[in-house]
């Protein structure tokens, strides 16, 4: 996908998808840091390998709540209602069963709920939601 950044007098920046042929566009949004990977396409992992790669997002995770909240992106009961979604998905680890993915799943779309604006942790979210569903 190729995004094309366009300034307009007296408005914000606006972007422009001008992907080609079969291109897919899952989410577009503000400013990125780090790495961005999507699971969805097929990537698939063993129960063992996908619970390590879930425990990592989750660090990472957190690792950026702490940043969005040292730079006032996001205020203190909202980081705190954040940090414990995050908190009751870790305790599904490891994602043995469907069970467990599925309790995964909610507590992160909670999480993806309370993210919304930040498009870095917005992104990671994702992702450990997309590692999730990749495990067989």
């Amino acid at each position: 996908m190729v995004v094309r950044r366009e300034a307009q007098i007296g408005m914000g920046d606006t972007y422009k998808n001008v992907a080609k042929g079969n291109a897919r566009v899952g989410a577009q949004i503000g400013r990125l840091e780090g790495r961005a990977a999507n699971h969805a396409d097929g990537d698939t992992y063993s129960q063992s390998a996908g619970t390590r790669v879930v425990a990592a997002l989750l660090d990472e995770i957190q690792v950026e709540l702490r940043r969005a909240r040292s730079r006032d992106e996001i205020d203190e009961p909202t980081a705190d209602a954040i940090r414990a979604e995050v908190d009751a998905a870790a305790e599904c680890l490891p994602l043995d069963d469907e069970q467990q993915r599925g309790r995964f799943i909610i507590m992160m779309r909670r999480a993806k709920g309370l993210v919304e604006g930040l498009s870095t942790l917005t992104v990671k979210v994702v992702e450990a939601i997309n590692a999730v569903r990749g495990i067989q």
